[in-house]
C-alpha cells in the first residue's frame, strides 16, 4: 500500500474506531462517567504539555551543558508534547495511543527503532555517486 493511501483511511478509521468505543465504553459505564473521562483526560494533557515541555527543556539544556548532543531528549520531549495533544483529542482509542506514547522505556524503544531504519534509508541512499559539474576553460587560446 502506498504511504499517500495511509493518511486518508487513518482519518476515516480513527474516528470509526472512537464511535465504536464510546458507544461499547460508554454503554457499560455511563454517558456521566465518560464525559468525566473525556474532560479528565483533556486536562490531563493539558498538563503534561505545560509542566512536561519544561522539565524536557531543562533535561535538554543540561545535556548539552554536559557537551552531550541530546537528540533523544529532543525526539522523546516532541513525542511526549504529542502524547498530550493526543489525550487532549477526545476518544478512548487516542486516550490509549496517547497513555502508551507517555511510558519512556517504550517511547525510547520507539525513537532508536526509527532513528535506526531512518538512518540505514540514509546510508543506503549516501552510496550514490555524486555528480560534479565544472566548468571548461581553455587556457591554450
Amino acid at each position: 500500500m502506498k504511504s499517500k493511501h495511509i493518511i486518508p483511511i487513518f482519518f476515516i478509521l480513527v474516528p470509526v474506531i472512537e464511535i465504536v468505543l464510546f458507544i461499547e465504553i460508554g454503554g457499560y459505564i455511563g454517558s456521566f462517567t465518560t464525559i468525566i473521562w473525556i474532560f479528565l483526560s483533556a486536562a490531563i494533557g493539558i498538563y503534561l504539555i505545560k509542566q512536561g515541555s519544561i522539565n524536557y527543556f531543562i533535561e535538554i539544556r543540561n545535556k548539552i551543558a554536559q557537551g552531550i548532543k541530546p537528540e533523544i531528549e529532543i525526539l522523546s520531549g516532541m513525542i511526549f508534547f504529542l502524547s498530550g495533544i493526543i489525550l487532549i483529542i477526545p476518544g478512548f482509542f487516542t486516550d490509549m495511543i496517547g497513555i502508551l506514547l507517555l511510558i519512556r522505556p517504550l517511547r525510547e524503544a520507539l525513537l532508536k527503532r526509527y532513528l535506526i531504519i531512518y538512518s540505514a534509508k540514509t546510508k543506503s541512499n549516501s552510496g550514490k555517486k555524486s555528480v560534479i559539474d565544472v566548468d571548461h576553460t581553455n587556457h591554450n587560446d
